[in-house]
């Protein structure tokens, strides 16, 4: 009997293999023909009816080598009808793609398609999808597509065309710049050329859903008419985009639509202890308000943008001298990133991208500023700088002429606007704000959104005028967000967020009292004070509160174990979070209930050692660290009180103390230290 040959069936099986790939091969070639993605321009007339959405989009483009184009469509929406060359064409309907025959389109040059589409619009928040685009063209943007899906990896280029008519049709057509997520939702940025520096959000009420969208223009590329012209049509078009931000200058123009996820916006949210000196820092300058984009979650370091802003007022001799230990804490990470090496480290890190892309990347524009300062002061005036702010002197037109002098306005510009325009307040930012006028009465309406979950209570929202003026309104944001109407009689520049002092644990500007941060943390150890500072009642007042907080945090779910100050061990904390409680040297009483609200007291300069012992520790990095000084709660229904139920918490903050600052206690900014911080490196 043969025996069977087993190499004949391997053969046969590579045979196999190498025709299927072939096979593969060509079916893709073929798909790849089949659908012609290529588009050259896209437009959509949106008009709003009430809560629906009608749509034309025409899209315009060379006739497709393959036998479909293909669109995508918001899911929302439905198709009326897909017409080119005067006549309705059959279109398939595939999920959110829709193909059309090309054999059913004329055999013109370039092919003009109209879809006209309607129906509900989807939440952007929830369902980010245009509603109508080539696929891999431009996106049209329509008020229910501001928040955009990612347009595949690009090369974050820009044309926009943005076109407005009488109807207040809105007509956009371009592509994505860049592309993030924050919060768990797709965002896009739009930058508009200066052949269209205008950029449209839709009316927030019209669709029933927030818009967010930016425009950053170089307005050195339009002559003064033009000016004249843009400005004219945006003022017009105010009250329908929900923005009140129309500023022309030789340096810029900008056209910003509120924040929705705790970014900027146009009329900024600043504190109001900076208020007044932004916008007179501005107009000294003669330089617009704007804020250069930065990708969320990019950290910027503001100090260091902070020197810049005091050098130049330095410059224009607005103050004599400048405190580096009560400004400028310690900068050696961002005098580092000024050198060469660290210079190239940080490039090398971003992939060596071109000098183009450096804000896009979110590099703070200090980085550069500082890079530029080196090479005009020489190597002994830079040290001489760097010697000064770590040993916190003073910097002046007398001790340092040369770093004065170097500081031009326009080049101090653009850091002196994005320090001067942080938001200070942790938990709320300004979701959109629009200038209307009823009856003769300018008012100023501003929608202030909670950034946080549980972020609940009062704020005080306080419009600045060019001259000064100030007006103000106490505003309660319960749920998600809240709206308030503010009377002006003056042209508002800014506006600032205040937590209102009615609101608990609020006091001053910038005052959160939590432990919803603490909630959420899987280890916690709670440190109690037991120094010889403190009383025998002290210290065991401070016991109690620590017994009962531990008891408070597991009954809510999180590991929790309580520790004597004087028996702590940081070397075998490691990663733990630490809630450190420092009693009232001025009081040893329990607390009635009605001084719950101010039961905490504002973190200072006594804890100072102990966060740098604790933090500075390598095996402590990345820790949580709190501090609670004042009249400690003393059971765990205290706790729960002072902390507040869950739907009460107020969100642990974003901001937190520069690292250089917890070993110099001198280096600390005060006003802008938030009572529940969060140390990271």
């Amino acid at each position: 009997m043969k025996r069977f040959d087993w190499r004949v069936l391997g053969r046969f099986v590579l045979v196999a293999i190498a025709l299927v790939i072939i096979l593969g091969g060509v079916a893709l070639w073929f798909m790849n023909r089949s659908l012609d993605w290529t588009t050259y321009s896209t437009e959509a007339r949106v008009k709003l009816q009430e809560q629906e959405l009608a749509v034309e989009a025409v899209i315009e483009f060379r006739k497709p080598r393959g036998p479909f184009v293909g669109m995508l469509l918001n899911p929302g929406l439905q198709v009326e009808e897909v017409v080119a060359g005067g006549k309705s064409l059959q279109h398939h309907r595939f999920a959110s793609l829709v193909l059309v025959r090309s054999r059913d389109l004329a055999d013109d040059e370039l092919i003009q398609m109209t879809v006209k589409a309607a129906g509900k619009p989807i939440n952007p928040k929830a369902e980010a999808q245009p509603l109508v685009s080539a696929y891999e063209g431009n996106w049209i943007i329509t008020p229910d597509a501001l928040w955009l899906p990612r347009n595949g990896e690009g090369d974050g280029r820009l044309e926009v065309e943005v076109v407005v008519d009488s109807s207040k049709t809105v007509i956009l057509s371009g592509r994505n710049l860049s592309q993030g997520q924050q919060d768990g939702l797709q965002y896009s940025k739009w930058l508009v050329p200066a052949k269209y520096p205008v950029l449209l959000a839709a009316d927030l009420e019209a669709i029933g859903e927030v818009s967010n969208i930016s425009v950053y223009v170089d307005a050195a590329q339009i002559d003064e008419t033009q000016q004249l012209t843009l400005t004219s049509l945006l003022e017009q078009s105010l009250e329908f985009i929900g923005s009140t931000a129309v500023s022309t200058t030789e340096n810029s123009l900008v056209v910003w639509d509120g924040p929705i996820h705790g970014s900027w916006g146009n009329l900024d949210v600043i504190s109001s202890h900076d208020a007044t000196e932004a916008v007179s820092l501005m107009r000294r300058l003669g330089l617009s308000q704007w804020s250069p984009y930065f990708a969320p979650g990019q950290q910027r370091n503001w100090m260091a943008d902070s020197l810049v802003a005091y050098l130049a007022l330095l410059h224009q001799e607005q103050v004599g001298e400048l405190d580096s230990r009560a400004v400028l804490g310690q900068l050696s990470n961002q005098f580092y990133l000024a050198t060469e090496k660290g210079f190239k480290s940080k490039m090398k890190d971003l992939g060596n991208m071109p000098e183009a892309d450096y804000e896009a990347a979110g590099l703070p524009r200090a980085i550069f500023f500082w890079r530029r300062l080196h090479a005009e002061m020489g190597d002994q005036a830079w040290e001489q700088l760097l010697v000064t702010i770590q040993q916190g002197g003073t910097i002046s037109a007398d001790n340092l002429p040369d770093l004065v002098a170097a500081v031009s306005d326009r080049e101090v510009g653009a850091i002196c606007e994005q320090w001067l325009k942080q938001s200070r307040n942790p938990a709320f930012s300004l979701e959109a704000n629009r200038l209307i006028e009823r009856d003769g009465q300018k008012i100023l309406e501003v929608v202030v959104f909670q950034k946080r979950p549980l972020s609940r209570g009062s704020i005080v929202v306080r419009v600045f005028g060019e001259n000064g003026e100030v007006a103000e309104e106490r505003l309660h944001v319960d749920v998600m967000s809240a709206k308030a109407q503010i009377p002006v009689d003056f042209t508002p520049v800014a506006i600032a967020l205040d937590p209102d002092n009615e609101w608990p644990n609020a006091r001053g500007t910038h005052r959160q009292l939590t432990l919803g941060a603490v909630h959420a943390r899987e280890d916690v150890r709670v440190v109690f004070a037991e120094g010889e500072d403190y009383s025998e009642e002290q210290r065991a007042q401070a016991r109690r509160s620590a017994e009962a907080l531990v008891l408070h945090l597991r009954n809510k779910g999180v590991s929790a174990v309580g520790s004597s100050d004087q028996k702590t061990d940081w070397n075998k904390l490691k990663k733990t979070n630490i809630v450190f409680l420092q009693p009232d040297a001025q009081s040893h009483s329990a607390v009635p209930e009605a001084e719950w609200a101010s039961a905490i007291e504002e973190v200072d300069q006594t804890n100072a050692e102990l966060a740098a012992a604790a933090f500075n520790h390598p095996d402590t990095a990345g820790l949580g660290f709190w501090v609670f000084r004042g009249k400690l709660p003393e059971t765990e229904a205290d706790w729960e009180r002072v902390v507040g139920v869950e739907e009460q918490v107020v969100a642990f903050a974003d901001d937190f103390v520069p690292l250089d600052t917890w070993s110099d206690p001198d280096a600390w900014l005060a006003p802008r230290i938030l009572y529940t911080t969060e140390i990271r490196k």
